[in-house]
């Protein structure tokens, strides 16, 4: 018995059906032509940021490869980094519609180094007040890696005005906010409203400290000042030289694309403030601020070169501060509870870490136990997540029309997170 061949009698049945070898030329050239425009406007629309458009057909791609911004970030639809547009825009619509006149103008959101989100001025420079402390804190690390000084060791073997009363506290303290310093013209508080270290005269230390170093958590302005005063010395350099050097160059930053208020001069060194206090605080884009949290991200390390220590970025972002630690200093006789700036659970060495307060909460409720970030006045913040492979950057200057509480960030984050495909 002869088995039929289906393929063959339906060639036979269909006589005038022609083979791609049959086919004129000039319709296979025109085919190919079509299929080329396509691809390139596929390509064009993945550039296009979703603040740009309303949805893209683009299928969800998840791309675990990390990429570092050269002169400029690169702009992607959100599905490129495994996001979805249209929840991560309805996420930011929310928040811009609850926030103070600044609003989302100066939002930059990116993950695996591809900008997903960025408002219309987030190349626009401006001051970060508190961000400056969290900035101040990555410069010891180089110098702790070239061995010119170790977290433990007391900053008195460099600011020898603190040796009467001060002797014991050392690096770890000034940048854990537990030294117990207090300077000349702290307390009672120099401006109403500054509570937490506004002195005028920082440097000049007080008789009588807040408590002795290591035994409760007080977020103090004045101590911040004193580690940027004890690093100048060690140095021999001002802040923004050893910050251009160490850090802003090697991650694409250019000297006048920023800028570190001078607070005075240390000898024949400029001084800057490390607290970000009194207007002397580091001035930077969002854009610029990214580059640094996206180094954080990857621990230190840019384009594969180490910039700062994976043992340093961790020491920094890990919790300093027992959540069982009291609170301490004249502050709390105003606030008991109410303490502003409470730190105990969630605070690292200058950076804010999403660690569990001694009610129990984490920092930033719902966000995952890794996430870290910097803070400062005017509602400016800069928050990590390594879970997650991104970072977002919030700046603004609306501080006196409202201060955001940090729930508020963290139910953006919260929402940009749920954009990102399980």
């Amino acid at each position: 018995m002869k088995l039929a061949n289906p393929v063959a009698e339906r060639a036979e049945s269909e006589p005038n059906r022609r083979s791609l070898g049959d086919l004129p030329i000039k319709i296979l050239f025109l085919a190919a032509l079509l299929f080329t425009l396509a691809l390139l406007v596929a390509r064009l629309a993945a550039s296009v940021p979703s603040a740009w458009v309303e949805a893209s057909p683009m299928p969800l791609v998840t791309d675990h490869r990390m990429a570092f911004p050269a002169e400029s970030w690169e702009a992607v639809v959100p599905e490129r980094q495994g996001m979805r547009s249209r929840q991560l825009d309805r996420a930011i619509e929310r928040f811009d519609a609850s926030t103070p006149s600044g609003g989302v103008k100066r939002l930059v959101i990116a993950r695996h180094g591809q900008v997903v989100w960025s408002g219309r001025e987030a190349s626009e420079r401006q001051g970060v007040w508190s961000i400056t402390k969290s900035l101040s804190a990555t410069l010891l690390g180089p110098m702790i890696e070239s061995g010119q000084v170790r977290l433990d060791d007391p900053v008195s073997e460099w600011v020898s005005d603190l040796r009467p009363v001060y002797g014991e506290v050392t690096w770890r303290h000034l940048l854990a906010m537990t030294s117990g310093y207090e300077a000349v013209g702290d307390w009672p508080p120099p401006k109403s409203g500054y509570v937490n270290g506004g002195s005028l005269t920082p440097f000049a230390p007080s008789e009588r400290p807040q408590f002795a170093p290591g035994t409760h958590f007080s977020y103090w302005d004045s101590a911040s000042n004193v580690y940027g005063l004890a690093v100048t010395e060690l140095a021999g350099e001002s802040l923004r030289d050893l910050f251009q050097r160490h850090i802003a160059t090697p991650i694409g930053i250019g000297a006048g694309d920023w800028e570190w208020r001078k607070f005075g001069d240390h000898g024949e060194v400029e001084l800057q403030s490390s607290s970000g206090n009194k207007g002397k605080h580091i001035e930077m884009s969002a854009m610029d601020l990214a580059r640094i949290g996206h180094l954080l991200l990857n621990r230190g390390r840019w384009h594969g070169t180490e910039v700062l220590s994976e043992e340093w970025v961790g020491e920094m972002t890990r919790v300093q501060v027992p959540a069982e630690m009291p609170l301490g200093g004249p502050i709390v006789d105003l606030y008991g509870e109410r303490f502003p700036f409470d730190g105990r659970g969630t605070y690292g060495l200058g950076w804010w870490v999403n660690g569990t307060g001694p009610d129990g909460d984490r920092h930033w409720p719902g966000c995952p136990p890794g996430t870290f970030g910097a803070v400062g006045y005017n509602n400016n913040v800069l928050l990590v997540v390594p879970e997650w492979e991104l970072m977002l950057v919030r700046l603004g200057l609306d501080g006196k029309e409202r201060r955001m509480e940090r729930a508020e960030f963290a139910k953006l984050l919260v929402e940009v997170g749920e954009s990102i495909a399980r």
